[in-house]
């Protein structure tokens, strides 16, 4: 029997629903916004709405009190006239608070011809815009409601009939300021490995990748302290958002690393984080194909990460699988980040030990690995290392001008002459001296070659006579600055 009634109660709020849904009724839609974001309201920003008369055919006109909480935060704003023809009329009544702290409209609104005339099948019977006040708890809701409302149509067996509008609530969440800790990507109060993840999942947010409603932070910095950010439509993005420029880029993973372990409740203890192995957002398995190309670099200062950009420079012959850390990172555990795009010629990548600064300022950063795409692709491979950037120990973004762009050096550079016979390298340079750092060769797979060299004069000879036949890059020093170079025997 209990059963029996709980049947009958579900049909008979199904029929309800049903017809609430497909009768005539009154329907909110929002002009300000794409359906995806339909839900929610941002604080400083205009809500714009069209109010339809839905299921209704031969309409005259449409009258109704739409009433909203949240008056403190929300503020009607203006109208605009609907689409019941050219002679459209209008009359609108606005409260900004009454004895029930709500904010109402009353609206009327006809097509200002003769009920025998009406013809104006779901009217869009008014636009109105509120806006949503910065002060405005994220968090909160507001909600829109109606009643009174009724239309006139014209029913060919009476004439002119008025009858009642059915309508739903429309409830929106607010999104307001909150507060972000830069590298608290999960907002949980302590910075950790899954963080990590939390950045590699919302990477592309708020870029021309992936095109959503972002904000930068009111004064952003990389200070482990609470920093204002309006937030975002997607909302775990805003806390991805490592250094608040309002972007989610590799530069963020620099931020996660400089605040590592870092909380800000009492009430989160830290753990022992110790990492057994290389932190790395993806695999990827190497064949006997694969090239290592060496990434070097010159930086100022100490670093705690690298981010930058890697681009295979026109060559379709070969495809990015990602990078591995370079020599900088002997005997420690680095976290590697790589964001390959789909046809896998370029990468943008950040990478730094996780407990340390890397040994020495200047060195192999990383190995940048490829694949050729077929047996024919050609032994020489072009790419190009873009936008280094480097964050200190005092949690400060700079440049790292010198680094690995592997192309082939110009035989009538103005600083270097290098001439090849197969088995002897020779460079000129004005300011070779005999105590520059000894030279470094590297094959494709990233091994060090040693080979005998001798400086004399303002030039280096290297003898690679015992170099199999192939591709390969000198690394070398002149006067504090260094030189990458690539040449084939």
């Amino acid at each position: 029997m209990k059963f029996t009634k709980f049947i009958i109660l579900t049909i008979l709020l199904l029929l309800l629903v049903l017809g609430i849904m497909n009768g005539q009724s009154l329907k909110v839609l929002r002009t300000d916004v794409d359906s995806i974001r339909s839900g929610f309201v941002t604080a400083t920003y205009t809500i714009g709405i069209d109010i339809v008369a839905e299921g209704i055919t031969n309409c005259n006109g449409v009258t109704f009190e739409m009433s909203y909480d949240s008056y403190n935060y929300i503020k009607y704003s203006q109208w605009q006239h609907g689409a019941f023809g050219p002679k459209t009329t209008t009359a609108v009544i606005s409260e900004d608070d009454n004895p029930l702290h709500q904010g109402k409209v009353y609206v009327g609104a006809t097509s200002g011809e003769d009920i025998g005339h009406a013809s104006i099948d779901n009217p869009m019977v008014i636009h109105l815009d509120f806006v949503v006040t910065p002060d405005a708890p994220n968090g909160g809701t507001v909600t829109l409601s109606f009643t009174n409302a009724m239309a006139v149509i014209n029913d060919s067996s009476t004439g002119g009939t008025i009858i009642n509008l059915q309508s739903q609530p429309a409830v929106f969440d607010i999104h307001g300021y909150v507060d972000v800790y830069p590298g608290d990507t999960d907002n949980n109060g302590i910075v950790d490995n899954r963080d990590f993840a939390y950045i590699d999942l919302y990477m592309g947010y708020g870029t021309e990748a992936i095109p959503v409603r972002s904000f930068k932070r009111e004064n952003p910095s990389t200070v482990w302290e609470a920093q204002r950010c309006l937030l975002w439509d997607d909302v775990m993005a805003t806390y991805a958002d490592c250094d608040g420029n309002g972007e989610v880029t590799v530069t963020d993973v620099l931020v996660w690393k400089y605040n590592f372990l870092k909380t800000h409740s009492i009430a989160v203890k830290s753990k022992d984080h110790t990492q057994t192995s290389d932190l790395r957002n993806n695999d990827f398995i190497k064949t006997e194909n694969s090239i290592s190309i060496p990434v070097y670099i010159n930086s100022v200062e100490d670093f705690l990460g690298v981010s930058g950009q890697i681009d295979l420079e026109n060559n379709n012959d070969y495809k990015i699988l990602g990078i591995e850390k370079g020599d900088l990172f002997d005997g420690k555990q680095a976290f590697i980040y790589t964001g390959i795009d789909v046809q896998n010629k370029s990468c943008s990548f950040a990478i730094g030990s996780l407990d340390e600064f890397p040994t020495g300022k200047s060195g192999v950063l990383t190995y940048v690995i490829v694949e050729p795409l077929s047996k024919n692709s050609e032994k020489n491979v072009n790419v190009e290392i873009k936008n280094l950037t480097g964050i200190s120990h005092d949690g400060m973004f700079f440049d790292i001008e010198s680094a690995t762009n592997v192309n082939e050096i110009s035989q009538n550079d103005s600083k270097i002459i290098l001439s090849n016979d197969g088995s002897n390298l020779k460079i000129f340079h004005g300011n070779l001296k005999n105590d520059d750092n000894e030279p470094i060769i590297y094959d494709l797979l990233g091994n060090v070659l040693k080979c005998n060299y001798l400086y004399s004069d303002n030039t280096l000879s290297i003898d690679i006579s015992g170099l199999n036949s192939g591709v390969y890059f000198l690394c070398m020093d002149v006067n504090n600055s260094f030189i990458y170079l690539k040449f084939i025997k």
